[in-house]
């Protein structure tokens, strides 16, 4: 899905586009597109990436995978081994973009953030060591 997101936005981009303002336009600039008359002088093209995607069951077996550590070395294992594959690729190349399945972002974000009881213990724990401090 991502991958198809990823290949939707650059087509989407590839002409470019006006800034968003003309009240503040060092905010909102001007994009001059991908194609070769713009400022980088080369032409972004994104191909097929049937060899650089990761499979419906390692996307699963990461996102099940409990610990989070082990869920994050697993990823980017996963990733890392698909690189690899392209730089051995004939047709190597250049740039290439990491588009994350959705599943493995969400699995990250819930594991960054605290849980209610995590939060409601550590305020008590703190209000605990404060009350100590003024005795």
């Amino acid at each position: 899905m991502t991958v198809e997101k990823t290949g939707e936005f650059l087509n989407a981009i590839e002409d470019g586009f006006e800034g968003k303002t003309k009240k503040h336009p060092n905010l909102h600039p001007d994009f001059p597109g991908l194609r070769n008359q713009n400022p980088y002088r080369c032409r972004f093209e994104m191909v097929a990436a049937e060899e650089g995607v990761l499979t419906k069951s390692q996307i699963e077996k990461i996102a099940k995978e409990p610990s989070d550590a082990r869920a994050v070395e697993m990823a980017v294992d996963a990733v890392m081994e698909q690189l690899e594959k392209l730089e051995a690729h004939h047709e190597r190349p250049d740039v290439v973009t990491v588009s994350l399945p959705i599943i493995l972002i969400e699995r990250v974000w819930r594991s960054e953030r605290p849980r209610d009881d995590e939060v409601i213990g550590s305020e008590a724990a703190h209000t605990n060591s404060n009350l100590k401090g003024t005795r």
